[in-house]
């Protein structure tokens, strides 16, 4: 499901690392977020990479709201992180380059972006708008904007070079993160554009995987199997009303034979993390979704895992955001997320076991 977002995107030209720009963290706090990260497993392929600023991103009436922070190594980028300027706390991070390097590197003169539907940029003021028939031209033409371009190609094999040369070790108690290794990461591109039925098909295939074998079927393709969901869900134009999301993954289990117990929620609180913690260390994946005010638009997504950094008492999320140019696995800030933000429309989970 996309929508118009309201955050504008600033493009911060520099030449060099700046810290006198008003809207970002300082140097040390910054150095101490990033240094944290480090200590989760995942991300110990950042050691003896540089932290740098890059853009800023504003709210709906202009005001500073987050930084965007870029990981580097050997002069490519493996790596980002996203600040509240306000309260300095991470928002998100995750390997890989940051899902507006692509879009951003393409034109010197973006000026004033908009964000639609998430990372999919949209240019105003300066010289030339963009309709939406021409955003979704940019986001879904190889031509302009394809992730498979050189630099995204060698930052990922620095990052996998490093992944391999890296020896985890034992995780500290004060970090830990737990990931479900083998969901699917389908996304939701031409021509399985809806988001609720993408988001559904990766716990379909995953549990066909696992233990439920009846769930895909000689002959099932991702269209033939995207096309059931979406019929299941009721979905119309892209849009799954939130009501027939969980209906229309029970019916997809039903009609295989399977009976899929699941609960969902659309007031999440900061307590219920637990809730979402419990259930992924069951091996349980499930769904998050946004609502219309953040930064991803009204979209489902699929939730994937969970890291705890308790030296700051700080707890994320982690989901497969469905998107074909951002990182694997993408690290959400829970509290500020179903709090202070409050971006996440709500979750279903899925007691399968």
């Amino acid at each position: 499901m996309k929508s118009k977002m309201s955050l504008i995107l600033v493009v911060v030209l520099i030449l060099s690392v700046s810290l006198s720009f008003a809207g970002k963290s300082n140097d040390a706090e910054i150095q101490h977020l990033f240094n944290n990260i480090k200590n989760f497993k995942s991300f110990e392929v950042w050691d003896n990479s540089s932290v740098q600023f890059d853009t800023v991103i504003l709210g709906e009436n202009e005001e500073l709201k987050y930084n965007i922070f870029s990981v580097v190594y050997e002069y490519k980028i493996i790596g980002y992180i996203i600040t509240d300027i306000k309260t300095e706390t991470i928002i998100e991070f995750a390997l890989g380059e940051s899902p507006f390097e692509n879009l951003i590197d393409r034109d010197e003169n973006m000026g004033f972006l908009k964000i639609k539907s998430g990372f999919n940029l949209k240019k105003i003021g300066i010289n030339n708008i963009y309709t939406d028939d021409e955003c979704d031209y940019i986001v879904n033409n190889s031509d302009y904007a394809n992730n498979d371009n050189d630099n995204v190609l060698s930052a990922n094999e620095i990052i996998e070079e490093r992944t391999i040369d890296t020896n985890f070790g034992i995780e500290s108690l004060d970090y830990y993160e737990y990931i479900i290794s083998d969901v699917p990461d389908i996304d939701n591109t031409s021509p399985i554009f809806a988001c609720g039925p993408v988001s559904g098909m990766n716990l379909v295939y995953y549990w066909d995987d696992n233990g439920y074998g009846n769930l895909i079927v000689s002959g099932d393709t991702h269209s033939s199997v995207y096309t059931e969901l979406y019929d299941d869900m009721h979905t119309l134009a892209n849009a799954t009303d939130p009501n027939w999301y969980d209906d229309g993954l029970d019916a997809y289990f039903d009609r295989h034979n399977y009976d899929l117990p699941f609960t969902s929620d659309f007031n999440p609180t900061i307590s219920e993390f637990t809730t979402i913690k419990n259930q992924i260390d069951d091996d349980n994946p499930g769904t998050i979704l946004f609502n219309s005010s953040s930064s991803y638009g009204a979209h489902y997504t699929t939730l994937v895992g969970y890291a705890v950094d308790e030296a700051v008492d700080e707890q994320y999320y982690i989901i497969h955001d469905l998107w074909w140019d951002t990182s694997e696995n993408i690290y959400r800030n829970w509290d500020n997320d179903v709090y202070y933000d409050d971006v996440v429309w709500g979750y279903y989970l899925f007691d399968i076991n």
